[in-house]
């Protein structure tokens, strides 16, 4: 995949990365609405000396103050749950520590804060007076002005034989600090939300990219044009607001779909082989749009000042005579077994230089009238009589019929929808329509979302026909 790829995916399943990006962001934003807040506060603790700070600092979460703490408060809750609630930190330069409770119940973080700021004072004497009973006080002997292991001045006495003893100065931890009304903990929720509007944004994108890979039907006119072999030569947008099949009316001359159909009309002239040309216009499968496309290409060569002649060649659903508005009853079945002349079934429309050629009643042996002798001879005559003869014909891969029709024909173009005809579908059209013989002319995409500037496609191929 190229650039290309990447934004044609963006631009057509755009709406996937949003509703990723949305959904992340919605699911932040309610886990934040329905978290339960968390409150803080703090004491802060004077140890002396400062040799016992850190060692103090570690003691305050530990495993025998906590358990003291539970018993004096009688909590319901375990001895890790109560130890995860505490923090404590030595303020730097300092001889201060700082101890930090949350709890989702304010009055019972300022509760354990200062408890367990008690019960470690008391503690922390017990400690002391256990060691000094043990070993005594002194740390150390040495000359001269005496100083802890930890650079704490220490108190100097005379010792025998004339040397100088070190007393370590009596440790105490008192309160320097209660615990004050707790604060509701903030939450940085605008950060959580661009990160859940980032991760969104990603799995969306991952999302478009794979639902794009695992996507069987052709989406672009570059996936077309490869699988055809041919040009992209009409782009038709899909319009919602349009009623029937007829897109030019008299309210209707200037709209996006209009144009389109002018410049697919405009594409076919620059790549028609011969004056008058027989264009055969098809699709792989039904429901791609090819009949809508017939009849408005035939009305926009018409407008353009063209003598058209639309044939339907589908005699097993006819339907183009009450789309136009013209008279049903014989047409080309009736002239393909003789029972009716050219001139007798041809209707004249509504449009100016644009005349019908109906299907007629549905034959038992449709594919048989198709392939006979005398399908070659009415195209022959029409060609003599009209600019453009336009062949509404079938889908190639249910019936032969459009691929007999195509090779009769100076062209043919081969119309798939876009998000609708499957891959190998318009592949394997293309393969029957090259097996007879048959001019594909290029490739009409209808139902598109996007815009393909085929006007620039028709200029620049007259210009490599001309070269």
């Amino acid at each position: 995949m190229d650039v290309q790829d990447y934004v044609r995916i963006l631009r057509t399943r755009w709406h996937v990365i949003v509703a990723s990006t949305a959904v992340a962001i919605l699911v932040v934003l309610g886990a934040s609405m329905m978290q339960t807040p968390t409150y803080e506060t703090s004491t802060r603790l004077f140890v002396y000396p400062q040799s016992r700070v850190a060692s103090y600092a570690q003691m305050l979460n530990g495993g025998v103050l906590v358990e003291r703490t539970l018993d004096r408060l009688d909590l319901a809750m375990s001895k890790p749950e109560l130890a995860a609630k505490i923090a404590s930190s030595v303020i730097p330069g300092t001889m201060l520590v700082r101890v930090t409770v949350t709890d989702d119940d304010p009055d019972r973080a300022q509760e354990i804060a200062n408890t367990l700021s008690e019960e470690f004072i008391a503690l922390a004497q017990e400690l002391e007076a256990t060691e000094s009973g043990d070993s005594g006080s002194p740390v150390g002997t040495r000359d001269g002005v005496g100083a802890s292991a930890e650079g704490q001045t220490a108190l100097q006495v005379a010792g025998p034989n004339g040397s100088t003893a070190l007393i370590e100065p009596t440790p105490r931890v008192t309160l320097e600090t209660p615990a004050t009304v707790p604060t509701e903990v903030p939450t940085d929720r605008q950060a959580n939300l661009t990160l859940a509007a980032l991760v969104g944004l990603l799995l969306g994108v991952a999302l478009a990219v794979l639902r794009d890979l695992m996507d069987k039907t052709v989406r672009d006119s570059r996936t077309a044009e490869s699988l055809v072999g041919a040009e992209l030569v009409g782009a038709i947008p899909f319009d919602r607001g349009r009623v029937g099949m007829i897109a030019f009316s008299a309210s209707n001359t200037d709209s996006v779909i209009t144009q389109e159909y002018r410049k697919l009309s405009a594409n076919l002239q620059y790549r028609r082989s011969s004056s008058p040309s027989v264009v055969v216009i098809t699709s792989p499968v039904s429901g791609d749009g090819k009949a809508a496309t017939a009849v408005n290409t035939a009305l926009a060569l018409a407008e353009s000042g063209h003598d058209v002649c639309l044939v339907e060649a589908d005699l097993r659903a006819p339907r183009l005579a009450e789309t136009l508005g013209v008279r049903e009853g014989s047409g080309l079945s009736d002239v393909l077994v003789g029972k009716s002349t050219l001139d007798e079934v041809l209707r004249e429309t509504e449009y100016r230089g644009f005349a019908l050629l109906p299907a007629g009643d549905p034959p038992s042996n449709p594919s048989e009238l198709i392939a006979s002798s005398a399908t070659r001879e009415t195209l022959e005559r029409l060609r003599l009589r009209y600019d453009f003869v336009i062949v509404a014909a079938p889908s190639v891969l249910p019936v032969a019929d459009a691929t007999v029709l195509s090779a009769l024909s100076d062209g043919t173009l081969l119309v798939a929808r876009q998000g609708g005809t499957s891959k190998g579908q318009l592949a394997q059209a293309a393969e029957s329509l090259n097996r007879v013989g048959a001019s594909i002319l290029g490739v009409v995409l209808t139902m598109t979302s996007e815009t393909v500037d085929v006007a620039k496609k028709a200029k620049d191929y007259a210009t490599s026909m001309r070269a």
